[in-house]
């Protein structure tokens, strides 16, 4: 019995940890195949994020061409108007970095225009005061409450109150 209990708990201890599981991600890359027919065999890969040019629009297939020279058809669903999220996010990040070096720039001609301008202390004081008024009017309308709950028993029991 006592074996029993001891090996049930140990399980009931290890169960969280078994439950944890390695995490993965899904890549974003994707070879779509570049046909020299429609419904032809693929002629070349075509990496995700290259630029096509559309010479020909179909309602599965869009015929393109790319850098290179190379012409052939692509179904409709791999192609879209925007750049992939991968190419968006490194154009962002040289925006970023950009950014960053010209607020470094611009701290360095006027140090202190980058600085946010102090609160008084009375504002901090205020602050504090709305907050003891709201916890003064929560208290006030719970006492109010219990009142009112007391006051409501007593009138339907003809003027008396029966502790519990």
């Amino acid at each position: 019995m006592r074996r029993g209990f001891w090996c049930v708990l140990a399980l009931w201890l290890s169960a969280p940890l078994a439950a944890t599981a390695e995490t993965v991600y899904v890549s974003d890359r994707l070879q779509a195949g570049l046909r020299a027919a429609r419904d032809g065999n693929v002629v070349k890969p075509i990496e995700s994020g290259a630029m096509l040019e559309v010479l020909e629009r179909d309602e599965r297939f869009v015929r393109v061409r790319d850098k290179q020279g190379s012409e052939g058809w692509l179904e409709l669903r791999y192609v879209s108007a925007e750049p992939p999220a991968r190419a968006q996010l490194a154009k962002l990040q040289d925006e970023l970095s950009k950014a960053r070096s010209q607020l470094a720039e611009a701290q360095v001609k006027n140090p202190g225009a980058g600085a946010a301008p102090a609160k008084p202390d009375a504002e901090y004081e205020l602050d504090y005061l709305w907050l003891a008024i709201a916890f003064a009017m929560l208290i006030a309308g719970f006492i109010a409450g219990i009142v009112w709950h007391r006051e409501s028993i007593r009138r339907r029991m003809g003027g008396m109150y029966l502790r519990i």
